[in-house]
């Protein structure tokens, strides 16, 4: 036999467990709505036969012991991420009939899943990337809670929604588009356990918020069930940062730190109003240097324009092409299709440097587009084009020279020792955050490449950006100039918690501090939560 021995009972040990029979076993149940059955069983599959040694893995097989066999590395998805995708997502796209279609089957193990999915419509020329997510919220009564399904991004004509009813008698459901309730009406023969909602046209391309209240019943058993022990929001959530930006980029003390207009014309460049996920377009608004989303720092060494409301980058898919849009994504200083020169002296040229790689490396220019909500685009560079002309500005009318070259400070940043930080709360730029005898200051980890890494107290530095915050007493949001990312404590309400950095967002508690001016002290406002609301200070060691 050149396939292995065979065993007593008469059959090839080296292929007892396949990721393709497993595959169509699974797949099958899904296809038929068991999901029920389907997750429990696609689980413990991944877990048996795509974990070794504590780690995943992808054999080719596993023998009638379950010991891995043959190649280690083949890879074969079709048993393990189509039934994650297909069948656990629930998600199925058809580009020709521009539909987009999720039928989630979110596990009991699990509060939430949430998914990105690229999608290119048909006449697209750039990737859209769908963000979904499944969550459940627990409410007072043990055997009742709410499922809610959040769309958005999705470039597609048409979005059908499915969610599984976990088996369980639907008390209520309600839908919100862009924030606003909507009369779809559920459909209730797309298949058991099952409520059906298609959106159509600017509607399915819209923020879509399905929710479900469940009630457990004799063929459910959800006493076991995860869920987060919140309510669900009434409205659509605001929604930070859950992706990390790639990388740190690197600032120069040639260039101000402080934030500017992109203006041409009589408008600004502005970041999407959403700013929920990574990808989204940005737009042209009336100028208004109040507003963060216009608010961008450039660095002519890195090339990056970054925007000061998550601290994400100006890039473009394809800058070596014209018609490629303008969007923000996560700064990057060794990704070309973010790196850019601002020329003053070319009419305010704004060019790709780089192109998109070393073999497509002819960067185009940015062209604004002269009407309020026009996206950004990319051209053939031409500095007679008055779309193609820019200037950087700290004024909505005027105009300025744009970033200033930052300087060290002459003075001492602060005179009087009892203060903590150097001015009175204020939003009028980034300041540095000192300690008692004004030798060192807070500054963000040295990384940035990850949301939760502690601060340090390093010897003040009036041009290392990491050390600059800017506070907002409103707010209580002390943002770093770095990645805009604000400080924040895990349990603010208890001592001896660091102090970290996470993607900003004014309704968490936990980076929410009053700075009081009379002693220097700075308090969290709120505690952890509701319960947990015993403030604590925050201390400079």
């Amino acid at each position: 036999m050149t396939c292995g021995d065979l065993v007593p009972d008469k059959y090839w040990s080296e292929f007892a467990v396949t990721p393709d029979t497993n595959y169509y076993m699974l797949m099958g149940m899904f296809r038929h709505n068991l999901p029920h059955i389907a997750v429990p069983a696609t689980l413990g599959h991944l877990k048996l036969n795509n974990m070794e040694w504590g780690i995943p893995v992808a054999p080719e097989s596993r023998e009638a012991d379950f010991v891995v066999w043959g190649d280690q590395y083949s890879n074969f998805n079709a048993g393990k991420l189509i039934p994650l995708i297909e069948g656990v997502g629930g998600f199925k796209v058809s580009i020709g009939n521009s539909t987009f279609t999720q039928a989630d089957a979110l596990p009991q193990e699990w509060s939430f899943m949430e998914w990105r999915m690229p999608i290119r419509a048909a006449s697209a020329t750039d990737t859209d990337w769908v963000l979904v997510k499944e969550e459940r919220f627990c409410s007072g009564e043990s055997n009742v809670h709410t499922k809610q399904i959040t769309v958005e991004s999705n470039p597609l004509d048409e979005l059908v929604l499915s969610p599984w009813t976990e088996r369980a008698t639907v008390l209520s459901w309600t839908v919100l588009v862009d924030g606003q309730e909507s009369n779809v009406q559920a459909d209730e023969s797309v298949g058991q356990d099952r409520l059906g909602f298609r959106f159509s046209g600017d509607d399915a391309k819209k923020k879509i918020v399905v929710s479900l209240v469940l009630q457990a019943n004799a063929s459910s058993d959800l006493s076991g069930i995860s869920c987060t022990t919140t309510e669900a929001p009434t409205s659509a959530p605001t929604d930070s940062s859950t992706e990390a930006p790639s990388k740190q980029p690197s600032f120069s003390p040639t260039v101000s730190p402080g934030p500017t207009l992109i203006k041409s014309g009589s408008l600004c460049i502005a970041a999407h109003e959403s700013q929920s996920n990574y990808g989204l377009p940005t737009n042209m608004e009336e100028c208004d240097i109040n507003d963060p989303r216009q608010q961008w720092t450039y660095d002519s060494t890195s090339g990056l324009f970054t925007n000061e409301v998550k601290g994400w980058c100006l890039f473009a898919g394809r800058p070596d092409l014209v018609e490629q849009q303008l969007k923000t994504w996560g700064c990057d200083e060794n990704n070309p299709q973010m790196i850019w020169d601002f020329d003053a002296t070319s009419n305010g040229r704004i060019k790709s440097r780089l192109g998109y790689n070393e073999q497509y490396n002819d960067g185009k220019c940015i062209k604004s587009g002269l009407s309020i909500g026009d996206t950004p685009t990319m051209d053939l560079c031409d500095e007679t084009q008055a779309e193609q002309q820019f200037e950087l500005t700290t004024s909505s009318s005027g105009t300025d020279n744009g970033p200033s070259p930052m300087t060290s400070p002459t003075t001492p940043l602060t005179e009087s020792p009892t203060e903590f930080i150097t001015t009175p709360p204020t939003t009028a730029g980034p300041k540095l955050i000192t300690n008692h005898d004004v030798t060192l200051c807070v500054a963000a980890h040295a990384t940035q490449n990850n949301y939760g890494l502690p601060t340090s107290m390093e010897v003040c530095n009036p041009q290392d950006v990491r050390q600059y915050w800017t506070y907002d007493a409103a707010s209580g949001l002390f943002a770093n100039q770095v990645k805009g990312w604000c400080l924040f404590a895990g349990r603010p309400d208890m001592s001896g918690q660091e102090l970290k950095t996470w993607g900003c967002n004014v309704d968490n508690p936990q980076m929410i501090w009053d700075y009081e001016i009379n002693n220097g002290r700075i308090k969290s406002r709120l505690g952890y939560n509701e319960q947990y609301n015993v403030e604590n200070v925050s201390k400079a060691d």
